[in-house]
């Protein structure tokens, strides 16, 4: 800044002298080159050089804004929050970056919350540390799920079947069958009326029962990988409403 353009107002410099500027004009004799001055009205200071010679000022204070909105016109220091990180670039720079830490919680694949401050499991899972900022979950409920399937009463043409339950065992899994039943309106278990779980993939009958309920431990098993199809099939010789069920695991 050239001496013609400082604002009028009254300075004071580094050891206390005061200056008078009145239309560009001040008693320079006063302060000394490379002193600072500051405008007691505004607050902004000024580093002098070469002022006996008509040398220039520098502005050295630094505003700080939000969005292009300027907040505070002069700071003394400008102290980041632990969010952000700043680097000395080491050309009078600095560069800040965002370190965002918020965690989303999902549910197969969809997000159930955006940002949780604590995710607290039950006491049927284990969590351990990973110790590189990861953690593994594991289930400690070593009780196997029971699985049921149904087919409400349903009109099935003799010859027909209603199809209920449909399937894939992965590779590594094994279907076991406990109990199965089939019954018609009447809730008898007439004579060609059977209950049935089909391997798709090899056609093949995994278990049928023509009964009320069949249970066992397993009625029967198989490993995967296959198409499964629980059913009830009626062979009476007419038109019967009947219902099904199977209750199974597969583990």
């Amino acid at each position: 800044m050239a001496r013609e353009d400082w604002e009028y107002g009254l300075y004071k410099t580094d050891d206390g002298n005061f200056v008078q500027v009145i239309g560009g004009v001040g008693p320079w004799e006063i302060a000394t080159d490379g002193e600072t001055i500051t405008n007691l009205v505004t607050g902004d200071s000024y580093d002098l050089t070469n002022i006996g010679s008509g040398g220039s000022t520098t502005d050295t204070h630094t505003a700080v804004s939000d969005d292009g909105t300027e907040l505070v016109s002069s700071v003394d220091d400008i102290d980041f929050d632990s969010l952000l990180d700043v680097v000395d670039d080491g050309d009078g720079t600095v560069t800040v970056t965002g370190t965002d830490t918020h965690t989303a919680v999902s549910g197969e694949g969809t997000e159930v919350l955006a940002d949780v401050a604590d995710i607290n499991f039950g006491p049927e899972f284990s969590v351990a540390d990973d110790g590189d900022d990861s953690v593994t979950v594991t289930t400690t409920d070593d009780q196997i799920r029971t699985r049921q399937a149904s087919i409400p009463l349903t009109e099935i043409a003799d010859g027909n079947t209603a199809v209920g339950l449909q399937k894939q065992v992965p590779s590594g899994k094994t279907l076991r069958i406990l109990e199965v039943g089939v019954t018609d309106d009447s809730e008898s278990a007439p004579s060609g009326l059977t209950v049935e779980v089909q391997d798709l993939t090899n056609a093949t009958t995994i278990h049928s029962a023509n009964a009320k309920h069949d249970e066992g431990s397993p009625l029967a098993s198989k490993d995967g990988a296959i198409d499964v199809q629980f059913r009830v099939a009626n062979a009476t010789g007419g038109s019967v409403n009947a219902s099904g069920y199977v209750l199974y695991t597969m583990e």
